[in-house]
């Protein structure tokens, strides 16, 4: 009888530690997450910052109660306030779910559409190629190895990267910026026009698995009475001016 008694209240114990544990639906487990920043060299160039790459490591360390979870938090407020500084960091990093495809599916639809500008934030680099065009018939010299060279030198100055043409396959986005143009026709009267425009990879919203590579910025020019003189190179180096502004603009640190 006293070995049945004995069984019967371990097995109260038993029951009641169990359902101890799911009453309090809420588990609080601390965890040190460090960030390690590496300086990317192929990001410098001249008057430009570089920028930097990171990578995390997280350590579990122990599971707490609500009193001691608590307690832990306003120990680190306290210890940042008499360090002069706030917990609350803008580049604080961000937790996904184990399944961030669906995720991010979920967000995107709810997210703002921006400024098209923005397709420029973070852009690593571009590659282009106008070694092949054609110049107007009175152009003396090579127009397309000229144009290739003084984009070159204007991307440089801008502070983002002329990639090769392998270096834009391995490269986020793959990004290509292309420049069309046509010559004047004195047959018709037409004068000579312009497109540029730079051409990234993007996932569709409503459909993550369908990537295609579409136009994300371009600007078209050409004769304008406001630049009389102008030949049809300058016309062009306007329009690259223009997506280097924008491209500062996207990513001006202030």
């Amino acid at each position: 009888m006293f070995f049945l008694k004995c069984i019967l209240n371990s097995t109260l114990l038993l029951m009641l530690t169990h359902i101890s544990a799911f009453a309090h639906p809420v588990q609080n487990r601390s965890w040190v997450v460090l960030e390690r920043r590496t300086l990317d060299l192929a990001s410098c160039a001249p008057n430009t910052d570089c920028s930097h790459k990171s990578t995390y490591t997280t350590k579990f360390i122990e599971d707490l109660s609500p009193e001691q979870t608590d307690a832990m938090l306003n120990s680190i407020e306290r210890l940042a306030k008499a360090q002069g500084h706030s917990t609350d960091h803008p580049e604080a990093p961000q937790f996904c779910s184990a399944n961030p495809r669906t995720l991010t599916q979920d967000i995107a639809e709810g997210m703002r559409v921006n400024d098209k500008s923005f397709a420029l934030k973070g852009l690593q680099g571009v590659f282009f190629n106008v070694t092949g065009m054609t110049g107007p018939p009175n152009y003396e010299g090579r127009f397309g190895l000229e144009l290739q060279a003084i984009m070159q030198k204007k991307f440089q100055r801008a502070g983002l990267k002329v990639l090769t043409e392998d270096e834009m396959e391995n490269t986020p986005g793959k990004p290509v910026f292309n420049v069309y143009f046509s010559n004047s026709n004195p047959n018709t009267g037409c004068t000579y026009k312009l497109f540029a425009g730079l051409r990234q990879t993007m996932l569709l919203t409503r459909n993550l698995d369908i990537k295609l590579k579409v136009g994300t910025w371009g600007s078209v020019g050409g004769y304008s009475a406001d630049y009389p003189g102008a030949s049809e190179l300058d016309a062009i180096i306007r329009v690259v001016d223009k997506f280097l502004d924008d491209y500062k603009h996207a990513n001006d640190p202030s």
